[in-house]
């Protein structure tokens, strides 16, 4: 079987990079061209929500692929209802 690499990136990864504004707008400004084209693939987000636990607490994936890089993410946020108790934020990305 033929192995494939898979990146994972924290958000301290994406942090080290040190991308400047206008390096992040180019690439934002790149992946919205794609999508007027409609050279993409992104999917309702995936979400899960925990029984017997507050109605607000939950976890999304969501999946996405920009076909003229090659390049396909996934993002995941989780939130808690409960967040605020512990001061940490409601939602996180990880």
């Amino acid at each position: 079987m033929k192995s494939i690499e898979v990146l994972l990136l924290s958000g301290s990864d994406i942090l080290s990079l040190e991308l400047t504004p206008q390096q992040a707008v180019d690439v934002v400004e790149k992946a919205l061209v794609e999508h007027a084209a409609g050279t993409y693939e992104m999917h309702p987000k995936i979400g899960l929500h925990p029984t017997g636990t507050d109605p607000a607490n939950f976890m999304h994936a969501m999946p996405a692929c920009l076909k003229q890089p090659g390049a396909c993410g996934l993002k995941w946020v989780a939130g808690s209802a409960k967040n605020y108790q512990r001061e940490l934020p409601g939602a996180v990305p990880f």
